[in-house]
């Protein structure tokens, strides 16, 4: 139905905006799309509608009729009209939205745009359905599972709904059929093996077609946490990079860095990954004496003996055991100091990564909560090239990886830009408004204003496959919310208990090479 007609001045309409005037008796809203027929079709969306009534337009008149005057509106009996400024989306064609730099022309006619066209425009395949269009409820943004191997951020304040968005892309690429790892640092995502009871959220799903449902859940932590249901997580003292170690014990001299750079060669030759700490400890020890540096060695390997204090070497777990169908593997570390909690994710990326090149899992999905902790703007932790290598080389070997993050200024720009698929939820902080500009396109304006005055669960969109961004309603979750549950508790081992006790696996897998070491051979 026909509701308005673009109209000119001496700046619209042109490739990037248009204003149209409201016909008499119809009403529009900030957000609503709009199609406009011409020459040619556009899709537009509706920013800012103004009302003007010129018996209220001034101030004089409006004075006169306070104290008691006439009624104004006798003096101008014309009624009031809305002019609506509006962004060109894109031209509609055929095949779907086209940035093609045209624009409407005045005196095309504007009308409010029919779910069938957008659902042409916005559902880009069946797997990923995040929402419902911001003031089109019966529209639903979807994605085909693809998507994920570009890679996704999550951006927004605390309380503004990262953890049950990312909870939600988890539900979708499970049901697509990718398994998923989860890093969880604050214990929230425990609760997706039971189906939602909010019947608020029940009714919202049910609108959308779908159903609550719980998932096959594993949950893991390092072994002083895990207790009951969660399983402990070890790594061999193979699986450390020469990185790894110096940022855990340090070695002050050139000649005891080389020492263990070459024992751990030596090593890896040997046994892959799968050596343990004695096994690397004696290595040293036999090759500071082969060289003549015996006091170095010994040094060495008594500096060495201090990785044993982080409790979290034992026989390592199979990637196999991690990437699992139908489930979603949680490395639960809420309580864990940063530290370790880098160590863990930066041995985890590697080993993931060398599984899938040499195809020992499936592809899967990554998902990693509040991700500037393991990969910051400033600082360089152990994870953060482990990360940045993952999410570099992901794509290609079947990973999909998804970020989420406070502030997305933080979090390191190579990991950004490998993101395609963006979710910003509400922001506020003038560092991050100025820093998600740029994705934002020529009209960032109009959606960095609304981004502090979001309520929680909606959110801006940017994707390759998308031509704008537009602003989504993400959808009610499936399975249960957990929420913060706190720290995991401290678990006292027993007297004489080795954490070697608690592998379950008879294989372990690590990281390759140290391309450091190639210096010193």
């Amino acid at each position: 139905m026909e509701i308005g007609t673009v109209i000119c001045d001496n700046e619209t309409p042109n490739h990037l905006e248009f204003r149209f005037q409201l016909k008499i008796g119809n009403d529009i809203r900030a957000g609503q799309f709009v199609i406009v027929n011409g020459e040619k079709t556009f899709l537009g969306q509706v920013t800012k509608p103004i009302t003007f009534n010129p018996a209220f337009s001034d101030p004089r008149l409006i004075q006169f009729h306070e104290r008691g005057g006439s009624d104004i509106r006798i003096l101008y009996p014309e009624q009031e009209w809305t002019i609506a400024e509006a962004l060109v989306i894109g031209e509609i064609k055929e095949g779907g939205l086209e940035i093609t730099g045209s624009h409407p022309h005045p005196g095309d006619t504007v009308s409010i745009a029919d779910e069938q066209t957008l659902n042409r425009i916005f559902k880009m395949g069946n797997d990923i359905i995040l929402g419902q269009l911001y003031s089109h409820e019966d529209v639903i943004l979807q994605f085909d599972k693809d998507t994920l191997f570009d890679h996704v951020l999550i951006a927004g304040k605390t309380g503004s709904g990262k953890t049950y968005t990312g909870a939600v892309i988890i539900e979708d690429a499970l049901e697509a059929g990718l398994p998923v790892v989860a890093i969880d640092p604050h214990g929230e995502l425990g609760q997706m093996s039971l189906p939602n009871d909010v019947q608020s959220e029940l009714e919202k799903l049910s609108k959308i077609g779908l159903k609550p449902r719980g998932y096959n859940t594993m949950e893991y932590a390092p072994p002083d946490y895990a207790y009951g249901h969660v399983k402990p997580f070890t790594i061999t003292a193979g699986e450390l990079s020469f990185s790894d170690i110096m940022a855990i014990v340090g070695l002050p001299g050139d000649i005891q860095q080389m020492i263990l750079l070459r024992s751990m060669e030596l090593l890896r030759r040997r046994y892959g990954s799968a050596y343990d700490l004695n096994q690397l400890t004696a290595e040293v020890e036999r090759y500071g004496k082969a060289i003549g540096k015996e006091s170095s060695g010994d040094t060495t390997s008594l500096r060495l003996q201090s990785l044993s204090d982080y409790r979290i070497l034992g026989r390592g777990i199979r990637p196999q055991d991690l990437v699992k169908p139908d489930t979603i593997t949680i490395l639960t570390l809420p309580g864990v100091d940063d530290f370790m909690q880098q160590i863990v994710v930066s041995i985890l990326a590697r080993k993931l990564l060398r599984a899938r090149q040499t195809g020992e899992v499936p592809p899967f999905f990554l998902y990693i909560e509040e991700a500037y902790l393991y990969a910051p703007s400033t600082e360089n932790p152990p994870s953060k090239d482990a990360l940045i290598n993952l999410v570099r080389q992901g794509r290609k070997f079947g990973i999909g990886v998804g970020v989420s993050t406070q502030q997305p200024s933080n979090v390191d720009s190579k990991i950004i830009a490998q993101c395609h698929l963006k979710i910003i939820l509400r922001l506020d902080a003038s560092a991050d408004l100025n820093y998600v500009t740029p994705w934002l396109g020529p009209e960032a304006r109009y959606y960095t204003n609304m981004l502090p005055s979001f309520p929680d669960g909606r959110a801006i969109i940017t994707s390759k496959n998308l031509k704008r961004p537009v602003i989504v309603n993400i959808r009610a979750r499936k399975s249960r919310h957990g929420g913060r549950t706190g720290a995991l508790q401290h678990r006292n081992t027993i007297p004489g208990e080795k954490l070697s006790n608690y592998a379950t696996n008879d294989k372990n897998y690590g990281s390759s090479d140290e391309n450091g070491l190639k210096k010193w051979l």
